[in-house]
């Protein structure tokens, strides 16, 4: 019987390889032909998706603009200019750079700021009076328009409020003319201002048997109506009242801010 000890005899093959422990599998190495891509997500190369993204991050896409992404454009100074939203008020219309006319507006009736226009309406009236109208329903509508451009020459406003600041003009000429007619009529004013020819127009229309009759009519009616809601001459507008009010306040806290320092 052959020596079968240790060295001899047959010896098993090795088919791990170099290294191989039973029960152990073999190590797969990396092999070209082992890798498998999936291509499930997305059908571009590598290398072209890392240069798009790139391409992403510095390209920031413009919005509201159908321009590619690799496009970039700066504004310019004219861009931007154009897109700035004008501030009110306004601009004026004359054409002037800089226009020194102060600002006027008109709410619920009257004027804002509230005692200047009247002094000008006043001013326009004595200034451009060349008809003999004894009240503002006499006034032709050419007097009136032509007064109204005079007016337009030392106030500017909003477009959008030409009708409410024309409203207000009537209504305070009509109360103006009316009480400058009573003065030059009962000598409180010698009419001066009041050309010759149409001073002997008016008192020509006052010294008229229907103009007394009518004028006899309304002192009664007035005296009837003496109370609490009569007329009083030398009343002021809600508007004067509220900026002789914000005066005052204005005034008392400065004195007291005095009395504490």
């Amino acid at each position: 019987m052959p020596d079968r000890g240790r060295g001899g005899g047959r010896r098993p093959p090795n088919r791990g390889g170099r290294g191989h422990i039973r029960g152990r599998p073999p190590s797969t190495t990396n092999s070209p032909t082992n890798i498998h891509i999936s291509t499930s997500k997305s059908t571009n190369p590598i290398g072209q998706t890392s240069q798009h993204a790139l391409q992403e991050e510095h390209n920031p896409t413009i919005v509201g603009e159908s321009v590619p992404a690799t496009v970039f454009r700066e504004d310019t100074p004219s861009t931007l200019e154009g897109s700035l939203t004008p501030e009110y008020p306004p601009p004026s219309e004359s054409g002037h750079p800089h226009d020194q006319r102060p600002w006027l507006y008109a709410e619920k009736g009257e004027f804002t700021p509230a005692n200047g226009p009247s002094v000008v309406i006043s001013r326009i009236i004595r200034q451009k009076f060349d008809q003999p109208s004894p009240s503002w329903k006499k006034v032709t509508l050419d007097l009136r328009d032509r007064w109204f451009g005079e007016f337009k020459k030392e106030f500017r406003w909003d477009p959008q409020q030409e009708q409410a600041i024309r409203s207000v003009f009537e209504t305070k000429g009509s109360r103006i003319l009316k009480n400058s007619m009573n003065k030059v009529r009962n000598g409180q004013d010698n009419g001066t201002w009041i050309q010759a020819s149409v001073r002997a127009a008016l008192d020509q229309h006052w010294g008229s048997k229907s103009f007394k009759n009518k004028s006899s009519t309304a002192k009664a009616n007035r005296a009837v109506d003496k109370g609490a809601s009569t007329y009083c001459g030398g009343s002021i507008s809600t508007a004067t009242h509220y900026e002789k009010l914000v005066f005052l306040i204005q005034l008392e806290s400065q004195y007291c801010m005095t009395l504490i320092l």
